[in-house]
């Protein structure tokens, strides 16, 4: 049983009869534009006004801008959120130097953290 129900799974690739002959030549375009400045690169716009005056795409702008637009998001760095259950600890020991009564010296010291509360303990 599911906890809630599985949601919708694509079971074949998506198909853009329109747009797939013109994807390596966008490609090379988009990454030729890693190189440039930021304003001199390729927008949804104009890579539909190239493909349409230069290699005769017959397709709409629609199907051009979805395209970039999930092209960036596969791009895109993903962080994966850290889950502390609560009794976790970490602890460490080290050392640091300090002033004790106008003498400097080295303390040892224990660490404990405690990631769910936010709590630390530390002893010298």
């Amino acid at each position: 049983m599911f906890s809630s129900p599985p949601g919708y799974r694509r079971t074949a690739e998506v198909r853009r009869p329109k747009l797939d002959p013109f994807i390596p030549t966008i490609e090379g375009w988009l990454e030729a534009d890693r190189a440039m400045p930021r304003k001199q690169r390729h927008t949804a716009k104009r890579v539909f006004d190239r493909l349409r005056d230069e290699c005769g795409f017959t397709g709409g702008y629609t199907i051009i801008k979805d395209y970039i637009r999930e092209r960036e998001r596969r791009g895109q760095e993903v962080f994966v959120p850290l889950s502390h259950p609560p009794g976790h600890a970490q602890a460490d020991f080290g050392e640091a130097l300090v002033r004790i009564g106008g003498i400097e010296q080295k303390a040892h010291f224990f660490v404990l953290d405690l990631p769910h509360s936010d709590a630390c303990y530390v002893r010298a």
